[in-house]
């Protein structure tokens, strides 16, 4: 009987990922039938899927509104509801999702984890799988709440400790990575990444050397206005540093932005370095797609990005610098703290602090 292999990705990159997974399988004649469920519509390539279920995209809105919880717990039920009847069907099952606390995946996995016939594997979306982040009090705190909505509208969500992606947990049989940090267990797997084509209808090739700021929107609403303006401070302190006569930057919004913010982070950046040109690249496309080539990247910004890892891994010889900010006032936690900042450096990617100086 063939085995079912079921990739659940709610980020564009997770899907640009699990293609790769799924193409080295098949090259390697390992069978089976392959299925589909994303939130997202960018880069998929129907002919590598036996059946493809698009849930609905992401969308923008405060976690404690009642009808955001609803559309995706309406959204989490379907999955779930096609997942158990091909699980029902009697056939051996792999299911592969980065993202144990996703109202998609966190009651599939707790309700099925005994089921001998199933297994389950961690897919990489970013540096939660890399470092295996633990869910703080913070998390706890929400997922409490997560749990009551569930409850309320008909379904199920478990409340849990330990890694965020599940890697600590016996049920999780492997995880796949585009890189292994010498930490891992040896149930780490690494996968070769090719790199995708964009679909940016680029014509010439830049002769210029640009920078890339890989815009935070969202931090907006996790972190007080004076925070994250101290944070983006930092890091228009270090561009200038690094290009004092700097003309051109290219700013990549957050996929899931708000326009306001966005405008808000325009206009914090131009005031700071005037007569700037900011070229914005497309905000929907994933930012994993861009032909740093054509656009000549050759140094990359960011406040706190899981994308400044994947780029640095798909874009090594091309990037010459790739700096890195916030650490310090997103993460509360020192181990938790440390640990990144001793990922990213192992990456040569460099941190720096709110005055914009590299920390050694």
């Amino acid at each position: 009987m063939i085995k079912n292999k079921i990739f659940i990705c709610l980020t564009p990159f997770n899907t640009l990922y699990v293609q790769e997974i799924v193409k080295q399988q098949r090259e390697e004649g390992i069978e089976g039938k392959f299925l589909l469920f994303t939130r997202s519509t960018q880069g998929v390539t129907e002919e590598l899927w036996d059946q493809i279920s698009y849930l609905n995209p992401y969308e923008k809105s405060n976690n404690n509104d009642l009808n955001y919880y609803k559309k995706m717990i309406l959204d989490a039920k379907k999955l779930y509801r096609v997942v158990s009847e091909i699980i029902n069907f009697g056939s051996e099952t792999e299911i592969y999702f980065s993202n144990l606390d996703s109202l998609y995946t966190n009651y599939l996995f707790f309700k099925n984890k005994k089921d001998k016939k199933i297994s389950f594997h961690s897919i990489q979306d970013g540096t939660m799988n890399i470092v295996s982040r633990k869910v703080n009090y913070a998390m706890f705190k929400r997922q409490i709440i997560k749990s009551f909505y569930a409850m309320f509208l008909g379904f199920r969500f478990i409340p849990f400790i330990g890694c965020l992606n599940g890697i600590d947990r016996k049920e999780m049989q492997s995880q796949i990575l585009l890189f292994i940090p010498k930490t891992h267990s040896s149930k780490t797997n690494l996968i070769h990444f090719e790199k995708v084509e964009s679909s940016s209808k680029i014509k010439e090739i830049s002769r210029e050397p640009y920078s890339l700021l890989l815009g935070a929107e969202p931090l907006l609403e996790l972190i007080d206005q004076k925070s994250y303006y101290s944070i983006l401070r930092g890091l228009i302190t270090r561009i200038r540093r690094d290009f004092p006569y700097l003309e051109t930057l290219y700013y990549k919004p957050h996929p899931f932005h708000n326009p306001q913010s966005k405008n808000k982070t325009f206009e914090y950046i131009k005031s700071h370095i005037p007569n700037l040109k900011i070229i914005e690249l497309n905000g929907q496309e994933t930012v994993e797609t861009l032909d740093f080539r054509k656009l000549n990247i050759k140094a990359l910004y960011s406040i706190n990005s899981s994308a400044s890892v994947n780029l640095k891994l798909l874009n090594k010889d091309l990037l010459e610098l790739v700096r890195i900010a916030g650490l310090d006032i997103i993460y509360k936690n020192k181990q938790e703290l440390n640990n990144f900042k001793m990922f990213y450096r192992s990456l040569g990617i460099s941190v720096i602090n709110e005055e914009g100086e590299i920390e050694q």
